[in-house]
């Protein structure tokens, strides 16, 4: 096995440890030797990959979010606003957990961050025009409170009526005058 899949094996192995914990306690009171001993490597095989727990957090939710921009429904031509906000609210109900314990734990910030950050290029691409920051932070924030209170507080609320609510709000701070278009 050559370093770098080694590498991949044991970051892939950690992320994974990491993920199990979060389901059964709150992010601050996992320790390194805890972690490690999760996903069967050492502490030193920590070290090597990472400084500190939140990197990991920073590097899986960076590849959620690319993934989740990537995702053939997000690309489709004739995917509309409707469809769009139905996938999203999917995917944070796929990953409460995860958003929860982030926002628990005072790192919102991951999901918030790579959320902008690859939203930004997929807007660009599906508009034709560039999308401010202030508008995708705004529009980021927005999304995720719901999200938050969505999955805190009313878990069983139809998706498609969090898709109706969120539609028009999305389509005036993207200044979308047509239909979302093909990104090919």
């Amino acid at each position: 096995m050559t370093n770098i899949t080694k590498k991949n094996q044991t970051k892939q192995q950690l992320q994974t440890a990491l993920l199990k914990l979060l389901e059964q306690k709150p992010l601050n009171t996992i320790s390194i030797t805890e972690l490690a001993k999760a996903a069967s490597v050492s502490r030193q095989a920590f070290y090597r990959n990472y400084e500190y727990v939140d990197e990991i957090l920073a590097e899986y939710t960076d590849k959620l979010f690319h993934d989740f921009f990537l995702d053939p429904v997000m690309l489709k031509p004739e995917t509309d606003w409707q469809q769009c906000s139905l996938h999203v609210f999917r995917f944070i109900r796929e990953n409460s957990n995860l958003l929860k314990q982030l926002n628990l734990n005072n790192r919102s910030k991951f999901w918030f961050n790579s959320c902008v950050t690859y939203s930004a290029t997929y807007y660009e691409k599906r508009l034709g025009h560039k999308v401010s920051n202030d508008k995708l932070i705004f529009l980021t924030g927005g999304i995720m409170a719901l999200g938050l209170s969505w999955t805190n507080e009313h878990p069983k609320q139809s998706i498609n009526y969090l898709a109706t609510i969120i539609n028009p709000h999305s389509q005036l701070i993207l200044n979308d005058q047509k239909k979302l278009r093909s990104i090919n």
